[in-house]
């Protein structure tokens, strides 16, 4: 090879090309991951984890902040305030428990009229000691600014998710769609499964578990957070999932392998077919004679 270079007048040494053969190869690499690291995929797992992370924290500071401020104002953190966020903003901008009057909440919350009486009524008559909250605040400040970076970033995950899986945002929502994505590896990944796994993404550790004992298998994984199977009776969920699971797959395969829009016809779908289950199924299943007289036989054996 250098003596073919070398006749056209080109003076190189061997040992010149594979130190810029390598240096080829290095660069080449590198314009390839940075290629695939700015996948849009890549970026929407990365922030649903780090979505799933800040939910955790902000659940882990709470619980602690509650206990801390319990010892000034325990009865608010006992029944009050539910909420995390509006607990730790009460603490932030109105701190001490005598400053909980009728003016302060008017001007800076909007409460009902029952929880305005019910948080003054308990300020008056707390038992808790007076300690000081300078760091009780701070620390309120602090999960307050981790929530309004995950909101930012939630709106940031919406307009990423639109962007790359508009049919699949369409049908269940961003975070959902985020969540699939996430556990499948990746958007082609995900439209390259079946129905019957995508039900089951996020079941894992139960199904597994169903495998080595006798335990019920699951019927859905993530999709469970979607509000219609949610909010549906026990007996409908099954059915509600392997057709919400079917959509899905594609959803995906069009988000992946076409730029047709059809995630608004595909949740039509989806709704009108809830509506004939809960139509068809208004009651929950009658057990089975086999399984009643297995259930009375356990019974008697248990017995003896």
């Amino acid at each position: 090879m250098i003596n073919s270079v070398n006749k056209y007048g080109v003076q190189i040494t061997e040992e010149q090309i594979r130190e810029r053969s390598k240096k080829l190869g290095e660069s080449l690499a590198k314009k390839s991951i940075s290629r695939a690291s700015g996948k849009d995929d890549i970026l929407i797992i990365q922030m649903i984890n780090t979505l799933d992370l800040l939910k955790k924290t902000i659940n882990l500071f709470s619980t602690r902040i509650r206990e801390w401020y319990g010892l000034h104002f325990p009865e608010l953190t006992d029944k009050i305030i539910e909420d995390h966020v509006l607990f730790s903003k009460l603490i932030s901008i109105i701190g001490n428990r005598e400053n909980f009057t009728k003016e302060n909440l008017q001007e800076k919350f909007s409460f009902k009229d029952y929880t305005l009486n019910e948080i003054i009524t308990q300020s008056q008559n707390s038992m808790g000691a007076e300690i000081d909250l300078d760091n009780i605040q701070k620390y309120a400040d602090l999960i307050l600014s981790i929530e309004l970076y995950r909101t930012r970033l939630e709106n940031d995950l919406d307009e990423l998710m639109n962007g790359a899986t508009p049919n699949l945002t369409t049908l269940v929502g961003a975070l959902i769609g985020a969540k699939l994505v996430a556990s499948a590896g990746s958007i082609k990944k995900l439209a390259m499964l079946p129905a019957s796994t995508i039900q089951l993404l996020g079941a894992e550790r139960a199904l597994f578990r169903s495998l080595k004992s006798s335990a019920k298998s699951p019927k859905h994984g993530i999709i469970f957070q979607w509000h219609g199977i949610r909010s549906a009776k026990p007996w409908h969920r099954g059915k509600i999932s392997r057709l919400l699971s079917g959509k899905i797959s594609l959803a995906a395969k069009l988000d992946y392998f076409s730029d047709k829009l059809l995630g608004d016809q595909l949740l039509n779908e989806v709704n009108q077919k809830i509506e004939e289950i809960k139509r068809k199924f208004p009651n929950p299943p009658k057990k089975s004679q086999k399984k009643s007289q297995n259930l009375s036989k356990k019974k008697r054996s248990k017995k003896r």
